[in-house]
């Protein structure tokens, strides 16, 4: 298990070079000139050009790609070209908002999944499975933009219940807690409420599927069968032999579920006003502010193969069997 750790995390150097290799191009050739955007639209053609040269934009292009991985060797992002601040100090202060968003989404959504996914198994065949599997493929379907702002309007609005904040973080408070220094608030439970629940029923609907697939696939093996024989009762057999065995594809796409949140969930994001990383990537794309893009890139593929490596080491756990491969 130790060597198998070490090599993946050995792996992480060059798929972090290739995704900084891609992103920098894909972001160097899009239109549109950062010394323009940094110096004004209505700026003159000199104060350009020294603009450009500050900020090394005038070099060739391999010389910046130089200098970039030059920067990224010594953990530096580089600095915003709007904010003027130091992009990893930005991705730290949204950082806390999407991964908050991200836990409470993937938790609510894995419980609601296994919830379903198990009695629709149990009730094969009966309106329960036929209702869980219309629900699940009706959350599938629905975009998720439009599930928030439904939610919005039936919920939140004035015209609807009025139960929740319409958007936003919460009101001002102090600071929670501290990450590398920085001053980090957590959000409201009020304002958490409705961006939790649209990701997660778009969620569960896969997770209830996946579920009741993977206990019907367990409840037909030969051990499920012999510890019936024994006269073990149907929840026993379920909750000690089943469902543990039947959990590894579950506990695979919730992971892979929670570390594509984590890097931010841009159009719940944006629905609701949070502040977490997908809202600031849009932002950062519309003001082709290069190094904010290029380092929200880096820190979501950094934090998409962490998790990935993580819910590996979960299945020696899951199943034991697994620790022997």
């Amino acid at each position: 298990m130790i060597t198998y750790t070490l090599r993946r995390l050995l792996l992480l150097g060059p798929v972090l070079l290739v995704v900084a290799t891609v992103a920098w191009l894909a972001i160097f050739i899009l239109p549109g000139d950062p010394a323009r955007l940094l110096a004004g639209q209505s700026a003159d053609p000199e104060v350009i050009a020294r603009v450009r040269a500050d900020w090394g934009l005038d070099a060739p292009p391999w010389v910046q790609y130089g200098q970039y991985l030059s920067r990224l060797a010594h953990l530096d992002l580089g600095r915003s070209y709007v904010d003027r601040r130091p992009v990893t100090t930005i991705l730290l202060e949204h950082l806390p908002a999407s991964l908050v968003l991200a836990i409470s989404a993937v938790t609510l959504a894995l419980l609601m999944g296994l919830v379903c996914g198990t009695l629709a198994a149990l009730h094969r065949g009966t309106w329960i499975d036929a209702t869980v599997l219309g629900g699940s493929l009706l959350g599938l379907s629905t975009p998720v933009f439009w599930l928030g702002l439904m939610l919005v309007l039936a919920l939140a609005s004035s015209r609807g219940l009025g139960w929740f904040p319409v958007s936003g973080y919460g009101p001002v408070r102090p600071p929670s807690f501290h990450l590398a220094g920085l001053p980090i608030r957590l959000p409201s439970p009020a304002n958490l409420i409705l961006p939790t629940l649209t990701l997660a029923l778009v969620s569960a609907g896969s997770l209830a599927r996946m579920t009741r697939s993977a206990i019907l696939d367990v409840l037909r093996q030969d051990y499920i069968r012999a510890a019936r024989g024994r006269g073990l009762s149907a929840w026993r057999v379920l909750g000690r032999h089943a469902l543990r065995n039947a959990l590894i594809p579950v506990v695979t796409f919730a992971g892979l579920d929670l570390a594509a949140l984590a890097g931010g969930a841009i159009a719940t994001e944006s629905v609701f006003a949070w502040p977490g990383l997908g809202k600031i990537v849009v932002r950062a794309i519309h003001a082709r502010d290069l190094p904010l893009v290029e380092g929200s890139i880096l820190a979501m593929t950094t934090g998409f193969v962490l998790v990935t490596l993580l819910v590996d080491l979960s299945y020696g756990w899951i199943d034991p069997r697994t620790r022997q491969r």
